[in-house]
């Protein structure tokens, strides 16, 4: 692109800021996006995680090449400056980009389409507005003045909506704890699970489908027994998919979710593999807080049936890590809830309870699959007093 070239629509663009007024703000008028960090700019606040990068970016979508000059400002402003060919400059006290990403009185700095800058970020500017942006650029099929414009956005600096953490290939018969709320700006920052009316600020991921409270399991023998005093160990947790699970150099994994809008905890187990037969098992999820404090989903829509019975036989539940006999229930969900017209209710003084299912890989004489089932349990009294969806 030639100087020539930018030194005509710094002046063009200069005397095209003269129209008549408007007050709605403008989605853009010609082939070019204005995006940050990937969001179309129509006129809106963009929230950008912190600590990460923003991206700018200005995109044709029907003929890159195109001169653009970059506009920056204090917020959004409908209307602010009304431009001779329709629309507007939509952000507050516009000023041209100099060098690409600092706001300036002048014009030193001219891109074509498309063009994209990443600027970095960080933990300090957590909570912020950050400027506003919006770009007029040349546009060859808008006669008679061969200009137009995209709209406009402005950026929020925002702490981690979302924090995800990727354990990765698991050795076998292992247990990992995972604090929660350890977003990388603010630190600790509350986030929590409440099971049974106690609340954690972490959990153990087990390797074989186990997640507790307090301590971790390596137990890879699935037993009725040994679950209702949690795991033979006295702890607290739930049995997403407990069975031996993940032979060593299986490129398996386990992702732990954090939603601090939602409040809420997914534990997904991806990947995963029979250690009997070594053959895939799918993928599954528990995820707390899905419904409220003190609930939690296990989702099996995803898991692929052993093939034999050196698959062990899984068991799915909740036990509060004590044996409490009347206290402890193994029960076959898909029977009992459909004959119980789709729900399960801890009978009246049963509570604590501890509540499982085991059922039989092929072979054995099995009981209804648990797979390609959502199982919603909530906490009615926040004792382990339990309501089964």
């Amino acid at each position: 692109m030639r100087f020539a070239s930018h030194v005509a629509l710094s002046l063009l663009c200069a005397c095209a800021l003269i129209g008549s007024a408007t007050a709605q703000c403008t989605t853009g008028g010609g082939a070019v996006d204005l995006t940050l960090n990937g969001t179309i700019g129509i006129g809106q606040t963009i929230a950008i995680e912190m600590p990460s990068t923003l991206d700018i970016s200005l995109i044709d979508n029907v003929a890159p090449g195109n001169a653009f000059i970059l506009v920056a400002g204090n917020g959004i402003l409908c209307g602010a400056i009304p431009l001779v060919w329709g629309g507007s400059i939509d952000v507050a006290a516009p000023a041209i980009v100099a060098n690409g990403v600092t706001p300036s009185t002048i014009i030193d700095f001219m891109c074509t389409t498309d063009f994209t800058v990443s600027v970095p970020t960080s933990c300090t500017m957590a909570g912020l507005t950050g400027p506003s942006f919006q770009a007029i650029h040349v546009d060859p099929a808008a006669a008679p003045y061969f200009f137009n414009h995209t709209g406009a956005a402005e950026i929020l600096y925002s702490n981690a909506a979302t924090m995800t953490t990727v354990y990765d290939a698991m050795a076998d018969d292992s247990s990992t704890q995972h604090i929660l709320g350890m977003d990388p700006c603010s630190g600790y920052n509350g986030m929590s699970i409440t099971l049974g009316g106690n609340v954690y600020s972490s959990l153990f991921i087990g390797s074989n489908g186990q997640v507790t409270f307090g301590g971790g399991s390596t137990d890879f023998t699935p037993t009725l027994a040994e679950f209702f005093n949690g795991w033979a160990s006295g702890l607290v947790g739930v049995a997403t998919l407990w069975t031996d699970l993940a032979r060593t150099g299986v490129p398996d994994s386990v992702v732990v979710t954090e939603d601090l809008g939602l409040g809420t905890v997914k534990v997904e187990y991806k990947n995963q593999q029979w250690w009997g037969s070594s053959t895939p098992a799918g993928n599954w999820n528990c995820t707390f807080g899905a419904l409220g404090i003190d609930t939690f989903t296990i989702d099996l829509t995803a898991v692929l049936p052993g093939v034999n019975v050196t698959d062990g036989n899984p068991i799915v539940g909740v036990t509060d890590g004590v044996v409490s006999g009347t206290g402890d229930t193994s029960l076959d969900y898909d029977v009992a809830l459909a004959a119980g017209g789709g729900t399960y209710i801890t009978p009246a003084g049963n509570a604590p309870e501890s509540i499982c299912e085991q059922y039989l890989q092929a072979g054995g004489s099995p009981t209804a699959p648990l797979d390609n089932i959502v199982l919603s349990f909530l906490d009615v009294s926040s004792t382990f007093d339990w309501l089964i969806l």
